[in-house]
């Protein structure tokens, strides 16, 4: 019987079965391409790896002797200086910072992988992140910017090459801001390249042979940061990149007076609000003044300026080791809290904690003692229901001193209580946010929180 093939053939054809393997393997595993990019790039023109020796594997390198000693120690085909180990312990660290409450802000950037990257590129560089969601953001962006797309080795268009590292930064901001003001979150990119056109043109030293179409391409292409969905559709590639671009043209180009009086109970714009408290590097003194204003235009009826007086009768000078604002606040969540089966127990928190002035706990929760025993059960008419919660309410009213016309507030009047609170827990967040306060301004904040303007 002849042979089918001869040792020769057999060697050729497994070679040739290698190589497309090789190749298969190359095009399926061995390439790179991010949501946004025009073309994939080889792996292999993507990542450099750098590694930082210690004393030991510095003192292998000192001469061709030492250098073959830890060859020959190490009994491998290829040198081998990263220390797994190491790497595992510093990998586990970076979660477990990730996981810590105070670090929320930069667990948000995990959720692309995009973002996960300069995420660790940033933890990388200092083996921790910011305290501050500003400055953690600022060096995600310039990671972005500059050191991704270097690392990744991307090469730049020539009609890109003028426009440089801040110019970009600015020419984003303005993007962000124009459609997160406008509430859009995807556009066509034959807008965004008229709104770079734009930029281009009414900038004096921006280069003006710069062409939008190319300059869209090439950020899409290079960062990252603007991604094409679908075709023509482009968005920021997340929504933090977007917002923090937009507290950055507000806080340079001065329009925090416009954000305050146009978006302070826009719940959509919050992260923005904290963003711009953290860029203003002069101090957020000028932010809170005006958050602080603005708020108060919402106690505008008789019955809220009632509320707030009696929050504040009701709790100065109590023994409580707390602020006074933290005791007010207390107070107009206790005259907006539902009366129920629980009051009991929330009464006698409320003994424990100190802050009321003038109110008998112990005669209160006998009251409510007995009222206990007299809740009707699930057979009985609602009327009856209805009689047993007035008579439960009107106990605790009675306790606290609180008529029932300051609780009674039309649906508007709730409304407006609402954004007032609403507003002032953002004030205090936009305080933590910052980088400067002036401690007289914050005090002098403090102190009028919850009070009836002018009082």
């Amino acid at each position: 019987m002849v042979a089918l093939f001869t040792p020769w053939r057999t060697r050729e054809l497994i070679f040739t079965a290698s190589e497309q393997y090789v190749q298969n393997y190359e095009q399926r595993h061995g390439i790179l391409k991010v949501l946004g990019m025009r073309d994939p790039v080889k792996l292999e023109s993507v990542y450099t790896a750098v590694q930082f020796l210690d004393n030991d594997a510095r003192s292998s390198l000192e001469s061709i002797e030492s250098l073959e000693q830890f060859y020959r120690q190490a009994n491998s085909r290829r040198f081998q200086f990263q220390d797994k180990e190491k790497q595992a312990k510093t990998g586990e660290k970076c979660w477990e910072l990730l996981e810590k409450l105070e670090n929320s802000a930069a667990k948000e950037l995990a959720h692309t992988p995009l973002l996960l990257t300069f995420l660790c590129l940033v933890y990388d560089h200092s083996q921790n992140f910011p305290d501050n969601r500003s400055v953690l953001y600022r060096k995600a962006l310039r990671i972005l910017l500059e050191e991704w797309a270097s690392e990744k080795r991307i090469n730049r268009e020539k009609i890109y090459q003028g426009l440089h590292t801040e110019l970009e930064e600015i020419l984003l901001s303005k993007i962000a801001y124009i459609n997160f003001e406008s509430d859009r979150l995807f556009c066509s990119g034959r807008d965004i390249v008229g709104q770079i056109k734009t930029f281009l043109a009414s900038n004096l030293n921006a280069p003006q042979q710069l062409d939008g179409e190319a300059v869209l391409n090439a950020i899409a292409v290079q960062q990252g940061i603007l991604v094409e969905r679908a075709d023509d559709v482009f968005s920021f590639s997340h929504l933090t990149l977007q917002e923090y671009l937009t507290a950055q043209y507000i806080d340079d180009n001065r329009l925090v007076e416009k954000l305050v009086t146009e978006h302070l109970i826009d719940k959509r714009w919050k992260e923005v609000f904290l963003l711009v408290a953290g860029l203003m590097r002069g101090g957020a003194d000028d932010l809170l003044l005006r958050m602080e204003k603005e708020a108060q235009k919402y106690i505008n009826t008789p019955k809220l300026q009632a509320l707030l007086k009696w929050a504040e009768q009701i709790t100065s000078g109590s023994p409580g080791d707390y602020k006074p604002v933290g005791k007010r606040a207390v107070a107009i969540s206790y005259a907006n809290a539902n009366a129920n089966a629980e009051a009991i127990e929330y009464t006698r928190k409320l003994e424990e904690l100190k802050i009321f002035n003038n109110v008998n706990f112990t005669m209160l929760i006998d009251q409510l003692k007995e009222l206990k025993d007299k809740i009707p059960d699930d057979k009985q008419p609602q009327e009856v229901h209805r009689t047993f919660l007035q008579r439960l309410q009107q106990t605790l009213r009675n306790a606290f001193n609180l008529s029932p016309d300051i609780i009674n507030l039309s649906q508007e009047e709730a409304k407006a209580l609402e954004n007032y609170l609403y507003a002032n827990n953002l004030l205090i967040q936009c305080k933590q946010a910052s980088v400067l306060v002036s401690r007289t301004t914050w005090e002098e904040i403090e102190a009028r929180m919850l009070l009836v303007p002018g009082n």
